[in-house]
């Protein structure tokens, strides 16, 4: 009948390892640095999601504006071929949870599926600074007095920051 070898006897046997304890721990040295070099890859790559997922810059902002200011206008009576241009003052900011001392803060992420995404506490759209906007029937001055107040509330940019020239 053949004899049953348990791994220690055949390792041992093969490396001429005469204590099963030497052998024993030099397994399990090895697993735990398998499982940190594992562990530290897998935190990079999602670190390297996130930003990729999560960053947006101030161009894309203002252009996403720019496009909603131009389909709103482009609905108002009297006013056809509308182009507008927005200036930000820097990109977008935001603030996530930490946990941890105040010297070893890390950013907290949570599991959304077969991700991990991090917990956002807050989010500072950048402060738009101007608006240009080129449109035809802007020549009536009652009307762009009304475009100019509402974009100013609506946005918070000062009226001097706003500018509407006439368009072909």
């Amino acid at each position: 009948m053949a004899e049953k070898k348990n791994i220690f006897s055949v390792l041992t046997s093969k490396f001429s390892i005469k204590n099963k304890n030497i052998l024993l721990v030099v397994c399990i040295v090895i697993v735990c640095v398998v499982v940190v070099l594992f562990t530290t890859n897998t935190s990079t790559k999602q670190k390297d999601n996130q930003s990729q997922q999560y960053t947006f810059d101030a161009l894309s902002y203002a252009d996403s504006v720019s496009k909603n200011l131009e389909e709103t206008l482009s609905s108002v009576k009297g006013i056809s071929n509308v182009k507008v241009v927005v200036v930000v003052e820097q990109s977008p900011q935001t603030e996530y949870l930490l946990e941890g001392k105040s010297d070893e803060q890390v950013v907290s992420y949570f599991k959304n599926g077969s991700t991990y995404e991090p917990v956002v506490v807050t989010q500072f759209l950048p402060k738009i600074t101007g608006i240009l906007i080129v449109a035809k029937g802007t020549n009536d001055l009652a009307l762009k007095n009304k475009l100019l107040n509402a974009i100013s509330v609506v946005y918070s940019v000062n009226i001097s920051c706003i500018d509407i020239l006439e368009g072909k």
